[in-house]
This record gives C-alpha cells, structure tokens and sequence, in this order.
C-alpha cells in the first residue's frame, strides 16, 4: 500500500505507507507504544511539563511565583475524573486568551464512556500543552521545552492533585479566580446532559425548577452540587456502574473554584451513565458565556437538575 506525495519541483512521488508510519512514529514514540504502557506515572510526568511552561509564561509575564497550598486529596479517583479536571485547565487557558484580546475557542466534551484509562488523560494532557506552546508563540516567549521528567510510582490521584495545582497557578497568571457567572455555565452542561439522559429514557419531564434563595452563598452550591452527585451515583448503582468514594469532597466547598470542580465530577460520572444508554455520540454541549449569575442562580439549576434525576426509577431505567 502506498500513499501520494510531492517530490522535488512538485513532481508527484509514491511512498510506501509503511515507511511514512515509520517515520512518523519515530517522531512520536508514545503513540508507537502500547496504548497500556501510558500509566499515571506516565501522565504525572506531562502534568510537570506543563508546570513547567506556566512557570516559564509567568517569568516573562514578571509574575511572581506563588506556592498554592492544599491538603492532597487522598481518594481512590479514576482516570475519568483527571481527565474531566484536563477541561478546567484548558477553559483557564482560553480565558487568558480572551483577557489578552486573543482568538478564543471553546472547550471540548470527551465521548462518553463507562471506563476512561490513562492514554485518554495522557492526551488531554497533550492538548493543554499544545495550547500553552501556542500561547507562548502569542506571546513572544521562545525558549527550548524542558524533555518529560521521569517519573515513577504514581496513582490517579497523584495526578489529580496536580492538576489541581496547574489550575490554581493559571488563575495566578490570569490574576483572578473563576465568578460564579462562569461556574453557572458549567451547571447549563449538566442540565443538558440530564435533559439527554432523559430524553433517551422517553422520560416526561414535567419539573420546575425549585425556589431561588437569593442569599445562596457558594457553600450552599456546592452542598446542591454534591447531593446532585449522590443522585448520579444512585443511577451508577442501578446500572451496576463501579462508584467512586467521593467523601472527601463532602462539605469542602467554600469558594466558586470548588463549585466549578463539583460540576467536573459530576460531569465525569454522568458520562458513564450515557455510555451504559448507549449515548456514545452525545457529546456534553460547551459551556456558553453568562454574565451577572450569582451563587443562587447555580444552587438553583443543580437543585433542578436533581429534581429531574428523581424521576428515574427502576421502573424506567430499564424500559
């Protein structure tokens, strides 16, 4: 088998299609291994080359240095919730784009599926070092990328907490925290991936959404937003879906950055819940823009989407 090229003076060549694989995995390696060599020891090792990009942008940008500090989580997470935490950094990301007047582009929904392994984490990874290489290209920064550490010993959660400290340094760089304006657009993708769930189940909803609290403060968000969680979890169980402990998480929310981490997880699983419907080509829709949202406008659309969730049952799960 052979594939068309261009040779010298435009002259169209014919190159064997094994050689031009060859080559090209010789450029790319972890492509060329077993898709179960890519470990989280593996994806650790990228999550530390993208620290090393954030610290070499906020040297250019004269940002001083901060040292975030948090207790390390110590859950047995999955695959699936560090790469759902992947989409965080890069929504951070394309806020510093439209900080700085640049050409913005939304987020991507990975497919759904009831397991998730490394290789996806490892290339969500990749997509946010490939837009940080871009923005140090907008930025004028040209220095030589450091080659991945080695790195070895490392679990799910291990990467995990890494993450949560490269989204934490991006709203460094950024010089502000997410608003709730922003965490409300992350509680609309839930909503939709409810109302697709539903829709699959031909399931009548006929629900309101409950009472505004006007005085909701993040806390009350984020203790919606874990119930809601709860709810996901009980479908998981119906489904005999492998649950996760999130306990961990139970009353830790304090701010909108923990609320728009609740949405992620909450995300995560409600992805395998449509791959057992089947659901593989409903992507999660991208967040839009919203201004003027306060915390009681997410408590409320979390504490809707709950209420659609009771209206599943073993009744109609399994029609």
């Amino acid at each position: 088998m052979a594939i068309f090229g261009r040779g010298i003076g435009d002259r169209p060549v014919w190159r064997p299609l094994s050689l031009v694989l060859l080559s090209w995995l010789a450029v790319h390696p972890a492509v060329a291994a077993d898709p179960a060599a890519v470990t989280p020891s593996r994806v650790y090792a990228e999550a530390l080359v993208i620290g090393q990009r954030l610290e070499l942008m906020e040297r250019h940008l004269g940002v001083t240095e901060e040292e975030w500090q948090r207790t390390p989580l110590r859950l047995p997470l999955k695959p699936r919730h560090t790469a759902q935490l992947s989409y965080e950094l890069l929504f951070k990301l394309n806020r510093l784009r439209e900080q700085r007047g640049m050409p913005t582009a939304a987020a991507g929904a990975l497919e759904p599926r009831l397991e998730v392994e490394p290789l996806v984490t490892y290339e969500q990874l990749r997509r946010v070092r490939t837009e940080l290489d871009l923005l140090l290209v907008r930025l004028g920064i040209d220095e030589p990328a450091a080659a991945p550490p080695a790195v070895e010993g490392k679990a799910p959660i291990d990467v995990y907490n890494k993450l949560r400290e490269l989204s934490r340094q991006i709203d460094h760089i950024n010089g502000d925290e997410l608003v709730p304006s922003q965490v409300f657009g992350e509680t609309m993708r839930i909503y939709a991936d409810i109302n697709t769930i539903l829709a699959a189940l031909r399931i009548t909803d006929e629900t309101v959404p409950p009472t505004k609290e006007e005085r909701a403060t993040p806390v009350d968000a984020y203790r919606i937003g874990y119930q809601l969680l709860g709810e996901v979890q009980r479908l998981q169980r119906m489904a005999d879906i492998p649950r996760t402990d999130f306990s961990e998480f139970e009353g830790a929310g304090k701010d909108p950055e923990d609320v728009f981490e609740m949405t992620q997880l909450i995300l995560a699983e409600l992805q395998t819940v449509k791959a057992h419907l089947g659901l593989r080509f409903d992507f999660t829709p991208p967040a839009r823009h919203y201004t003027g949202k306060r915390p009681a406008e997410v408590q409320q659309v979390l504490g809707w989407c709950r209420r659609k969730l009771w209206l599943i049952d073993n009744n109609n799960f399994f029609r």
